[in-house]
């Protein structure tokens, strides 16, 4: 059978395995027809991925790398990562809450109607005013919050590093 042939049954998917062995051992050799390069260099490139060696991808320098770097900057990222959550959370409450809050009613005040709404402006920014307190309040705490979890990871990143040396 010719090398044409065969490539025809492997694209196909109608190759035995003894006719792809045959494939490869042809486009791996020397001595093959120059118009069939492409599929030389197709064979070649499968050839090299079947000797990779699962979990031998990384380079030495990161797998020899000592566990204390690799546990601080975990506790680091876990850091970070947890303010971060913090804020998102923040700021999706503060969102929903003014965003449910939003009064889309338009008042129009005329001469008729002044005596009626003219204490309106003090008490919408009165309200306001405690509205954005208790926010701050809020924020406050989750800044505790986010300040007791620090302290945590420093205990921890302590005791890591105890451990290591």
């Amino acid at each position: 059978m010719k090398i044409e042939e065969l490539i025809e049954k492997y694209f196909e998917a109608e190759t035995t395995p003894e006719e792809e062995n045959i494939l490869k051992e042809y486009f791996t050799s020397a001595n093959y027809d120059k118009k069939l390069e492409i599929y030389r260099q197709y064979f070649i490139f499968l050839n090299s991925e079947r000797n990779i060696v699962p979990g031998n991808f990384l380079p030495a320098s990161i797998l020899n790398e000592n566990s204390k770097s690799k546990t601080s900057f975990n506790i680091l990222s876990y850091k970070w990562l947890a303010i971060a959550a913090s804020f998102l959370i923040i700021f999706i409450i503060a969102f929903t809450y003014f965003k449910s809050n939003v009064n889309n009613a338009a008042i129009v005040i005329t001469n008729e109607n002044f005596n009626e709404f003219k204490d309106l402006g003090t008490e919408v920014t009165f309200d306001a005013f405690f509205k954005i307190s208790e926010y701050m309040e809020y924020v406050k705490s989750s800044i505790n919050d986010i300040q007791a979890v620090n302290e945590t990871f420093q205990i921890l990143q302590t005791y890591n590093l105890m451990n290591y040396q």
